[in-house]
């Protein structure tokens, strides 16, 4: 069998007086460049995946980096009326976090001297 093979493909002709190798090998080539164009294909796809899976990752992380930011912002807003001295913001704060019996330590913040206990 091996020698009829090469036989087929050395002294043979399939087509008009044209060499069998000579149809095996633009057969090769014919393949070679289909794979290389299936090979570009492929790698242009996950390319363009890859790239939009980073844009998503990026906007994801400057959305949290805008969350975090206003949270902070919003903290540090609620830290400031907490120690802003013109109200009884502190008081408020303080009299919220101290036990009932210790309320009389909140006095020293009270703005007001009219306001409910």
């Amino acid at each position: 069998m091996g020698s009829s093979i090469i036989k087929f493909v050395t002294e043979g002709a399939l087509f008009g007086g044209v060499r069998n190798y000579v149809w095996l090998a633009a057969l090769a080539i014919g393949a070679a460049i289909v794979f290389t164009i299936i090979t570009i294909a492929d790698n242009a796809v996950e390319d363009t995946l890859d790239t939009a899976k980073d844009a998503g990752k990026a906007e994801a992380v400057a959305e949290g980096h805008e969350t975090t930011l206003e949270q902070t912002g919003a903290a540090n807003e609620a830290g400031n009326e907490v120690r802003d001295d013109r109200g009884n913001a502190r008081y408020n704060e303080c009299v919220r976090s101290v036990a009932q019996s210790h309320r009389a330590y909140c006095e020293r913040y009270r703005q007001d001297e009219h306001l409910p206990d």
